[in-house]
């Protein structure tokens, strides 16, 4: 899903990416489920969403110093590296750092360093090349998902370690509840309401009367399998656990990045960090890290 910034420049309608690049969008069209258009006084939430996101590598780096993998110099994949910046953190620690991802990324003009563009099935490095392959909330958006990973193993290195952030059941249950109070507040923005009603009407897409009121009143899936109700599940570390094990890897660690948030960044930067991580003990953690590592039967392939 695509968060873009509805501005004025120049008495044109213009739309500024979620990291700052402004493009206009005179003469082109975007599904209406695809995009949510927002306030520039709203900008604030993604800086919300960056802080997440440091907030969960933080918690990431710490796992791998539990497990011996903060060696200076070890060579490190990310995999959807979107603008680069936590390929760049980790770099910062010492990782030699290769970041990918696919040509048609939402963050392709944003980056803060450089990113290899891929086709997003086809890992272009050769055999045995990593000592890790990292991705945050990337593996719920791949539709091939059991191919990717014999992808993955086939890049790491057999001592090697694959780490995944995903999101949580509890991530996706709390992502339901502030569905509501954020389609209410987007009500509000008129403006940005009237917006997306003429890019549905200009792109021809024409969905069946049902179909547009259950999208109305029922929150959309976020990743690539089920729906907003069976993503409860998929988003278990049950589910994630039993699919990483009957795709040949050892789960080594499994636990919570101890941060709530929601989809809809409810509250945004109002709730600091430290209430975040009160809040995931009650709440429950917004994502999960999983540490994997090759099964015996694949690192004597």
């Amino acid at each position: 899903m695509s968060i873009l910034y509805l501005t004025r420049a120049n008495g044109r309608t213009e739309y500024r990416g979620a990291f700052g690049k402004v493009s206009s969008v005179r003469g082109r069209s975007f599904p209406y489920e695809d995009v949510i258009v927002v306030d520039d006084h709203k900008r604030a939430i993604l800086a919300h969403l960056h802080a997440m996101r440091e907030c969960e590598l933080a918690v990431v780096v710490d796992c791998l110093r539990k497990h011996g993998l903060l060696a200076q110099g070890l060579s490190l994949l990310e995999l959807g590296a979107g603008t680069g910046a936590q390929a760049r953190d980790l770099e910062s620690l010492g990782f030699r750092v290769s970041a990918i991802d696919m040509v048609e990324s939402n963050y392709s003009g944003d980056r803060v360093r450089p990113v290899a563009d891929y086709d997003g099935r086809n890992i272009p490095f050769p055999d045995r090349h990593f000592d890790i392959v990292f991705s945050s909330n990337v593996l719920e958006h791949v539709p091939h998902i059991g191919e990717f990973q014999r992808e993955i193993c086939r890049v790491l290195k057999n001592d090697g370690a694959a780490v995944h952030v995903l999101p949580s059941t509890a991530w996706r249950f709390w992502t339901n509840v502030s569905y509501y109070p954020h389609a209410v507040s987007l009500l509000w923005n008129i403006r940005g309401a009237k917006a997306a009603m003429a890019r549905r009407q200009s792109s021809g897409v024409r969905a069946a009367p049902w179909k547009t009121l259950a999208r109305a009143l029922l929150p959309p899936r976020h990743g690539e399998e089920g729906n907003w109700f069976t993503e409860l599940w998929y988003f278990s570390q049950s589910y994630w656990s039993r699919f990483f094990r009957a795709s040949g890897w050892d789960i080594t660690s499994a636990e919570g990045c101890r941060l709530f948030y929601t989809g809809y960044s409810i509250l945004a930067s109002s709730l600091p960090i430290s209430a975040r991580r009160m809040l995931a003990i009650v709440l429950g953690s917004a994502t999960n890290v999983f540490v994997l590592r090759k099964s015996t039967s694949r690192t004597s392939e």
